[in-house]
């Protein structure tokens, strides 16, 4: 009995503690861009249940009604936000092998670390959202079709990365200092793909949350007639390839 109460004590602190942490990693912009959508929505959204309504009664002549939520004057009409890592690392290791075998030389190898702050450019094309009136389950449904958010990293400019060197005892500064700065910048690139993955793993799954649980709720009460529906359109991410420049 005496035993209980602490274990339901440190229960509700842990409970505390990481709604905390999800909080602290909602990204903030995530608000912003599901305003942008639900703001022009509410008012096309009514379009399509009422052209959708009209056609409701003769499902055997029944098409789906799609409507795109802005006009398609531009390619695209975007929302940015930037997230900022500011510390990204990676390791590696150049070592000399005995020729033709995968036997590494002792003391022949440069190790390589570096850091730098990172900035991740995420972008949600709202020009992309369309609204689709469809039967579902024998059901008149309201699709929100979303574009995948899209997002890259990027260094921060007037940033200069930090890096180190250490040579093994049969290398040196004097001689491998050309092959040290050939690995090294091909950690830069390593690193921007760490701060993407960084991203994707920590804010990524939650960013697309937030946004599908804002939509759905502010566009469900504007036709409480029918089920809303959120879903996500398939894109694959896109990324951008930054070079260093010595």
């Amino acid at each position: 009995m005496h035993l209980a109460r602490p274990c339901a004590l440190f229960l509700v602190i842990a409970l505390l503690t990481s709604s905390l942490v999800f909080a602290k990693e909602k990204p903030s912009y995530a608000r912003s861009f599901s305003k942008a959508v639900t703001k022009v929505g509410k008012s096309k959204i009514k379009d399509v249940f009422e052209t959708f309504q009209l056609i409701i009664e003769d499902e055997e002549t029944y098409s789906p009604v799609e409507i795109a939520l802005f006009e398609r004057k531009h390619e695209s009409l975007s929302l940015v936000a930037t997230e900022r890592l500011p510390s990204v690392r990676q390791n590696g290791v150049l070592a000399s092998k005995v020729i033709f075998t995968d036997i590494e030389i002792p003391g022949r190898t440069i190790e390589v670390s570096v850091e730098c702050e990172c900035l991740i450019d995420v972008r949600f094309n709202i020009g992309r959202v369309k609204l689709q009136g469809v039967f579902r389950d024998n059901k008149p449904t309201v699709v929100v079709l979303l574009p995948e958010p899209e997002f890259h990293a990027r260094f921060p400019g007037g940033k200069v990365a930090k890096f180190k060197v250490d040579y093994g005892i049969l290398r040196s500064k004097w001689l491998d200092s050309d092959d040290a700065i050939v690995f090294r910048q091909g950690l830069y690139k390593k690193l921007i793909d760490a701060a993407e993955m960084q991203y994707r793993t920590q804010h990524f799954d939650t960013l697309r949350q937030t946004v599908q649980h804002d939509v759905q709720s502010a566009l469900q009460s504007v036709v409480p007639e029918v089920e809303v529906v959120v879903e996500f359109q398939e894109q694959d991410n896109i990324t951008q390839v930054i070079e260093v420049s010595e």
